[in-house]
């Protein structure tokens, strides 16, 4: 019976690291095909790099904002990875050193640019010194989800403002 709950569980969230791989895949290439239509690629398959070449040179910002996405979506691919594997670790390793805190939101954040833009949100982030001691990839994960929900359900045309302050040893 307990080998049963345990493999049901195991195959749950397996189920969800499938859904969200599958999730940022498809966004992936909604990007890709948004910016280079699929039918084109296939009517240009003998001079496909061409085709790109062009697409890019022709619209470099849009081309830009297309890597920017691909990026956040690659960094959100590692991120299921990461917390999946530390889920399914018998005793997960955490690398804590001490980093300033503003510069690993900012490693973070900027993945989200294209998002900010397109949401037309003004952006303020407030400068801090402060420094903690964590394990980096846990962080980022964390940071990565906290704005990824942001970007979701911020209202377009408004003001985001982050700032970080210590408070009884801690950093809110």
């Amino acid at each position: 019976y307990y080998k049963s709950e345990v493999e049901k569980e195991v195959y749950r969230h397996v189920n969800i690291l499938i859904h969200n791989l599958m999730t940022i895949n498809a966004h992936n290439m909604q990007e890709i095909f948004n910016f280079i239509p699929q039918d084109e690629l296939a009517k240009n398959t003998k001079n496909v790099r061409k085709l790109i070449k062009d697409k890019i040179e022709k619209d470099s910002h849009k081309s830009s904002s297309v890597l920017l996405k691909l990026m956040k979506n690659n960094l959100a691919t590692k991120t299921e990875f990461s917390v999946f594997n530390k889920l399914f670790e018998d005793n997960p390793i955490l690398n804590k050193k001490e980093y300033k805190v503003f510069d690993v939101l900012l490693n973070v954040l900027y993945n989200f640019f294209p998002d900010i833009i397109d949401k037309k949100i003004d952006l303020e982030y407030l400068e801090s010194n402060s420094k903690a001691y964590f394990d980096y990839e846990a962080i980022q994960v964390a940071l990565f989800h906290i704005l990824d929900n942001t970007m979701k359900y911020i209202k377009e045309n408004t003001k985001l403002t982050i700032a970080l302050q210590e408070k009884d040893q801690n950093i809110e």
